[in-house]
């Protein structure tokens, strides 16, 4: 019988000292991770003057009744401050031909690449699908801040496969239905 172990490896800083237990199970646990493939979105927030966006692949339904999403983003990440102090949010679905805008957004670049609704809630031109949400809840997620949005509006846009990540790269979706 074939049985599946965990990795243990052991790997040298550059002192010589062995990396922790602890440091190995992050390590192996974002490995782990790289294997699940997700779709991309960008959240984005708005203060009335700018407009502040962050890819997510961390994304998922909650409810239907009432329509919940959750989002994690960093806890670090220069949105949250924004985003907690606006409680809204919009999360567009990206399509496989918005990679670039996806890598520029992850990089924090310009959004030059991007273009948002010119008024009210940050709803990004060309994607499938946006959510637009009120921050209905949030809880603490180790290193990220668990956002729970109530969706109040859903922008459905042009029709097209979904963007994909996995193994840390962009993925397409091979023999999608129409």
């Amino acid at each position: 019988m074939n049985s599946r172990h965990p990795i243990r490896s052991t790997i040298r800083t550059h002192a010589g000292e062995a990396e922790s237990e602890a440091e190995t199970l992050k390590r192996d646990f974002r490995e782990a991770l790289s294997y699940w493939a997700s779709g991309v979105a960008v959240l984005a927030v708005s203060d009335g003057d700018e407009v502040e966006a962050i890819t997510v692949s961390a994304f998922a339904s909650v409810s239907v009744d009432p329509p919940l999403v959750l989002a994690c983003v960093a806890n670090q990440s220069a949105i949250l401050p924004t985003l907690l102090d606006q409680r809204r949010f919009t999360v567009s679905l990206l399509a496989e031909d918005a990679q670039r805008a996806a890598s520029a957004v992850a990089q924090r670049l310009p959004l030059d690449e991007l273009r948002f609704a010119a008024e009210g809630d940050p709803v990004l031109e060309g994607a499938p699908v946006s959510l637009v949400c009120r921050l209905h809840a949030e809880h603490p997620g180790g290193d990220h801040r668990i956002l729970v949005g109530e969706v109040e509006r859903v922008e459905l846009g042009r029709d097209a496969p979904p963007l994909l990540y996995f193994r840390r790269g962009y993925a397409r979706l091979q023999g999608t239905r129409r």
